[in-house]
């Protein structure tokens, strides 16, 4: 079964014709399905594929007929709902959860993507919250994490585990 971000890619309009979004796809379920976990790791190819949606990606994926079908708001805010303390957010991408946070029970929040696009959305996103001011988001690789262990409370990880295992 393909993780619901890929089959969203395939069935949002947006500027990759059908078969574009088909190979795309197939490709990422063959690399989920392939990818030993201590091979995966954020690539600039990766990266530049995030850019280059960054600027589409709510509106093909949030407001998406599967994402609405799934309920992806509510399943969001039930996990978002539960961090507390200090809170690592893996493929932050363009803030989507941010909203859900809940201001008195995170003490901060760091968010990491491997697109520099994605960031740049989620940090206009953290602007206009309360929780804003305590948000740092930064470029990192959820396999290679900068962080020294135990620097955080919670891991909230909604999206970025679909790209192929993550072990942390």
């Amino acid at each position: 079964m393909l993780p619901l971000s890929l089959l969203n890619l395939a069935v949002s309009p947006g500027s990759r014709s059908l078969a574009d979004r088909r190979c795309f796809c197939a490709a990422a379920a063959a690399a989920v399905i392939a990818t030993p976990p201590q091979a995966v790791a954020a690539s600039p190819t990766t990266a530049a594929i995030y850019d280059a949606e960054a600027s589409a990606y709510d509106a093909a994926y949030a407001d998406s007929l599967v994402s609405r079908a799934v309920g992806f708001d509510s399943l969001r805010r039930s996990v978002a709902t539960r961090a507390h303390g200090d809170v690592l957010e893996l493929g932050v991408g363009t803030g989507l959860n941010l909203p859900f946070y809940e201001p008195a029970s995170v003490r901060t929040l760091t968010g990491i993507d491997a697109s520099s696009g994605m960031l740049e959305l989620a940090r206009r996103r953290a602007g206009d919250l309360p929780l804003g001011p305590r948000v740092t988001l930064r470029i990192a690789d959820a396999a290679a994490l900068p962080f020294p262990d135990s620097s955080f409370d919670a891991v909230v990880d909604t999206c970025a585990a679909e790209a192929g295992p993550v072990r942390l």
